[in-house]
């Protein structure tokens, strides 16, 4: 908007003012034009109504020309960032309600997972090669009956409890050493009471790059 600062009854500045309180209007760019010589003081309060640029009469065509344009392209540009931005917004949205509903789907899927496991009396778990830690859920608790509170499962104590003579054959190294990356074993455990059971494993073995095995889970 081409606003004249001089004008009869009310002057540009005033105009701009009240142009600025329609919600609208409120990112309009303004350029005041002026016949007379504008004070410091003046410019300071047009810069702070909002005005862009104050433009001298006699008014040079093409100057004001350029000037509008670089005001027109700069909105132009501002609205096509917002748009990219609202674009933007919209698929960081979609793309975390899709992770949402990823994360809903596997706890769904772990859920039923269990209860199918528990139903069988079965059990998964997950062996650290290196460390000989390993991540159980409830079913091999219950299947070697000992207390998750005080039992932390590793390869050393699992291995103690499996029968004297079915440990050797169906060790971590005995398993490893077959070089298979899957395997099944049949064996007998001790559990604390002194109770004997056969229980029956499978599972995978990952390995990294150099065919070293890093992790088991069955």
């Amino acid at each position: 908007m081409l606003i004249d600062v001089v004008m009869p009854g009310i002057d540009g500045f005033q105009l701009a003012a009240m142009i600025r309180e329609h919600p609208r209007f409120q990112q309009l760019a303004i350029i005041f034009v002026s016949a007379v010589q504008v004070g410091e003081t003046d410019h300071l309060r047009g810069y702070e109504i909002g005005a862009v640029d104050y433009v001298s009469v006699p008014v040079v065509p093409k100057v004001l020309r350029a000037k509008v344009r670089v005001f027109v392209d700069l909105y132009r540009k501002t609205r096509q960032l917002e748009a990219l931005n609202t674009e933007l917004e919209e698929r960081v949205t979609a793309r975390t309600a899709e992770l949402e509903a990823q994360k809903e789907r596997l706890r769904l899927s772990e859920e039923r997972r269990s209860i199918a496991l528990s139903a069988g009396d079965m059990g998964s778990w997950e062996v650290d090669v290196a460390s000989g830690s390993i991540d159980w859920d409830d079913g091999p608790y219950r299947i070697f009956d000992v207390d998750p509170a005080t039992f932390q499962p590793t390869v050393a104590r699992v291995e103690a409890m499996i029968h004297p003579d079915d440990r050797a054959k169906n060790s971590l190294s005995a398993i490893l050493e077959d070089g298979l990356s899957r395997f099944q074993v049949e064996f007998r455990i001790v559990r604390p009471s002194g109770e004997m059971r056969w229980c029956y494993g499978a599972g995978i073995v990952s390995r990294d790059a150099e065919g070293k095995a890093v992790r088991m889970n069955g």
